[in-house]
């Protein structure tokens, strides 16, 4: 049986938690404020406290008073919904989670489940495992420093897997591809689907990451507020957009093929930020210059492409035969010596005359061409 404290002025709340849980071997204990807690929680001691405060500033009041406690009893913060910089800060302040107070049933159940599924933190049994959905990447660095334990971290996230290896409760190393260690944690701090299993040791690990644990924490954060502003500022993310037929992939990169491909038979920005969540954020910040080149088309653009390309490959040999036939390129240059000035069209470097070579079989209209072309065409 867990013993869960919810720290919350609306009883309502309180009683969402115990009606909807009534099934789980959880007691719940309703405290109005932070007042009421402060003497129960120094001798009850129980597994989890909840704040269940819709209010952010009530919140952090309630939870500089919680720090103040020095206890070790994992929290987690059950709030309105808030923007991703206010969640940081509860995270910074050592919320083991931050969930927005959930509308459907179904979905509270799920997310209370999933908390109580796993334990609080690393302790000394070998091996435990939990999702990243509800702890993420910048959750498990802040945990394992509070253990102050050996161990590796193995992740799984939408078929990719990596390693974060811990000395002491201090991250040291980070396996991910062939990625740099301190590059690869910034990543996998997006990561918000998946699996993750700990596993304590007493291995010291190769240490290749110099940062104490903070610093890595506020690159990751950096990192996410990047992103986050990146796809802010991207517009239309829910429309759908089609790799150009006509672009030339050769003359790109392979990271942009790579992507921009992505798009071939049609997808939306909002598919692409997912595809693309391991990606460098250059390639986010790419999408503006790739519709700006027209790199990516609408649909109604993408079909004309398509359309002048089909036009193109339906022209008949007789047509393509005729226009090579007929070319102004046809007009040849040859080099001479010959010093005849009525001849002579120009000079080059080499003091070599050059003259226009005019064969009476040649058909200059150019105009008549056109339009036979043009009636040839007609005529299939």
């Amino acid at each position: 049986m867990k013993d869960v404290v919810v720290i919350s002025e609306d009883q309502q709340v309180f009683r969402m938690f115990s009606s909807a849980l009534a099934h789980l071997p959880v007691h719940f204990t309703w405290l109005g404020n932070i007042d009421e807690a402060a003497g129960i929680l120094r001798t009850e001691r129980p597994d989890f406290v909840f704040f269940a405060v819709r209010n952010i500033v009530l919140m952090n009041n309630w939870l500089g008073r919680y720090k103040g406690f020095k206890l070790k009893i994992p929290f987690i913060c059950f709030t309105s919904y808030q923007s991703w910089e206010r969640r940081e800060l509860l995270w910074m302040a050592g919320a083991a989670e931050v969930v927005e107070l959930p509308r459907l049933k179904k979905e509270f159940l799920i997310i209370i489940e999933n908390i109580f599924s796993r334990r609080s933190g690393p302790t000394d049994k070998k091996e435990m495992t939990g999702s990243l959905s509800v702890f993420n990447v910048i959750d498990l660095i802040q945990t394992f420093e509070d253990s102050h334990k050996n161990g590796i971290i193995h992740l799984r996230s939408c078929g990719n897997e990596a390693e974060m290896l811990f000395n002491k409760g201090r991250l040291v190393n980070v396996h991910f591809g062939s990625r740099d260690p301190l590059d690869a944690v910034r990543v996998m701090s997006v990561w918000q689907e998946g699996d993750f299993t700990i596993k304590m040791d007493k291995v010291r690990h190769a240490e290749m990451i110099k940062l104490e644990n903070q610093q890595v924490i506020l690159e990751c954060q950096n990192y996410l507020m990047k992103r986050e502003k990146i796809i802010h500022s991207l517009r239309e993310k829910d429309l759908v957009y089609y790799a150009a037929p006509m672009l030339d992939f050769e003359q790109i990169g392979p990271m942009a093929r790579k992507y921009i491909l992505f798009f071939k038979d049609g997808k939306t920005i909002t598919d692409f930020i997912e595809y693309s969540i391991d990606a460098p954020l250059r390639i986010l910040s790419d999408i503006e210059r790739w519709l700006k080149k027209n790199w990516l088309l609408k649909k109604t653009h993408y079909k004309e492409q398509l359309y002048l390309l089909k036009k193109n490959e339906n022209r008949s040999a007789v047509s393509k035969l005729l226009q090579r036939v007929f070319s102004k390129e046809n007009d040849k240059v040859n080099i001479s010596y010959s010093t005849d000035i009525q001849e002579e069209t120009g000079m080059d470097d080499d003091g070599f005359i050059l003259k226009k070579e005019q064969k009476d079989y040649y058909f200059s209209n150019t105009e008549l061409l056109d339009t036979f072309i043009e009636l040839l065409e007609k005529s299939r």
